[in-house]
């Protein structure tokens, strides 16, 4: 599962625009997305370069090789000549990389796959894992023409999502959100911060049936989320359930929502540590709305 074609491209690609044009992919594409091990050692040279602002070009990557030698010997001038000369046009470098990601998600799933032939991992660990593993969207640029016409449609349509009941003044305020907008709340220490995501997030879920994730990076457990959620929904002082004083009516009414939350609702809360953590939960989960408590 690889085209060698597509990796060499890229990488005579890289090694006939130098630096700039690594600069623009190195947050796309990595060493391990290249199957071929010469490919994937000269791009590791690259990075290697980029790191130590020694510029990239076949002068400087030939000039390494031949100074190594035999530490590199899959590796030599002559190959690189061969791979520049085998690139068709540079203006097609993104559709190259395109290919070269996708082989390389593929190769991905089939490990996945192959692990749980041979019982290394079981059903679930084999769904989280293919959910992890994130694929390459190329993004298309658009012209201001279709922007415009985009805010006609959108105008229309409306935002994508409104806040719930609760919160429906700040509809009027910044009209709602569209899918893609990044909003931040700030705010001092214990100022209230968290218990408004999570009433966000309980009107979010329970009203508008939306689908949420939150990621909680030490601020809040998804316990102590969790009963937020409860306290909420039910009216319960937080506080009892950190003295004590749950009533069995209390309890009652928790298990009562138990098939509600867990079966119902589109809601998720999830301890991350990781900007990498984050985007495979992402991926995995699909969110409408996400909330990252907190941000540092």
């Amino acid at each position: 599962l690889f085209d060698l074609g597509c990796e060499k491209a890229v990488i005579g690609s890289i090694l006939i625009k130098g630096t700039k044009l690594f600069e623009e992919a190195r947050s796309i594409i990595y060493p391990e997305d290249f199957y071929n091990p010469e490919c994937k050692m000269t791009f590791k040279i690259f990075t290697n370069f980029y790191a130590q602002k020694i510029p990239i070009d076949m002068l400087t990557v030939g000039k390494y090789i031949a100074e190594k030698g035999i530490d590199i010997d899959r590796l030599s001038i002559t190959f690189l000549m061969q791979i520049i000369n085998s690139v068709p046009t540079t203006a097609n470098f993104y559709y190259y990389v395109k290919i070269v990601k996708d082989y390389a998600w593929k190769r991905e799933i089939l490990k996945k796959f192959n692990d749980f032939k041979i019982d290394k991992i079981d059903t679930e660990k084999l769904i989280q894992g293919i959910c992890a593993i994130p694929k390459y969207e190329e993004v298309k640029e658009k012209s201001n023409k279709e922007i415009m016409l985009e805010t006609i449609a959108d105008a229309n349509r409306g935002m994508d999502f409104e806040f719930p009941e609760n919160f429906r003044s700040i509809n009027g305020l910044i009209g709602g959100i569209d899918r893609g907008n990044f909003i931040v709340i700030g705010g001092y220490p214990s100022t209230g911060k968290s218990s408004l995501m999570m009433n966000l997030t309980y009107g979010f879920v329970n009203e508008m049936d939306y689908r949420v994730l939150v990621v909680t990076i030490g601020e809040m457990s998804p316990k102590e989320n969790m009963r937020r959620i409860e306290a909420i929904a039910l009216k319960i002082n937080t506080m009892k359930f950190k003295n004590k004083s749950l009533t069995e009516e209390d309890q009652k009414q928790i298990k009562a929502m138990i098939p509600h939350i867990n079966d119902i609702w589109k809601y998720n809360c999830i301890q991350v540590y990781t900007i990498s953590d984050i985007v495979r939960a992402v991926n995995r989960y699909q969110p409408d709305i996400l909330f990252i408590d907190y941000l540092q």
